[in-house]
């Protein structure tokens, strides 16, 4: 209704339309296709993306002997999808625009790189077919690898939404990790 009470408005003054950008484009799409939510609804959305997600990741894992016998991709595309549904229940919290702005703040930007490289790592790993398998030494262990790493990313990444819970982590694993009253 609105672009129509635009169009006429042009029309009538002989106004220019003013280009919108491809993102502004987007995002007017998103929003024209999901009406505004309450809090309410956007928490349950992001609950139930994130409940998705976890569903998706656990199913992942009765693959897991497929990986380790040599056939990685059904369990790299279930995990990574689990991954990407799981993250994209945030969208419902603040949007997807804001969100992506979000993710490359310096304080996630590290998180979010080693996330989005491990997740591309990882499929194309799974995917990537040379001729033989041996064109690719260790190409199980490095799966393995970039699952791990993706998932730690996930988890640093998440974790610096919440206050001072990153200081919290480094804290338990200092405390764990020192060894200096083994010396008393």
């Amino acid at each position: 209704m609105s672009a129509l009470l635009a169009s006429a408005r042009q029309n009538l003054l002989g106004e220019e339309p003013e280009e919108k950008s491809a993102m502004e484009e987007m995002e007017e799409a998103c929003c024209g296709a999901c009406p505004k939510l309450t809090w309410k609804q956007k928490m349950i959305g992001c609950a139930t993306c994130m409940f998705i997600g976890c569903i998706i990741e656990f199913g992942s894992f009765f693959r897991f002997m497929n990986l380790v016998e040599g056939d990685p991709a059904p369990f790299a595309e279930m995990y990574t999808l689990g991954n990407v549904v799981a993250l994209s229940g945030t969208f419902f919290l603040m949007g997807a625009k804001k969100q992506c702005r979000q993710m490359f703040h310096k304080t996630r930007r590290l998180a979010t790189v080693v996330f989005l490289v491990t997740m591309v790592l990882t499929l194309f790993l799974a995917f990537f077919r040379p001729s033989c398998d041996e064109c690719i030494p260790g190409r199980v262990p490095l799966l393995i690898l970039c699952i791990c790493l993706q998932t730690l990313a996930l988890f640093w990444y998440t974790i610096s939404y919440i206050p001072f819970a990153r200081d919290c982590v480094i804290s338990a694993c200092k405390r764990t990790c020192d060894c200096s009253d083994l010396d008393k």
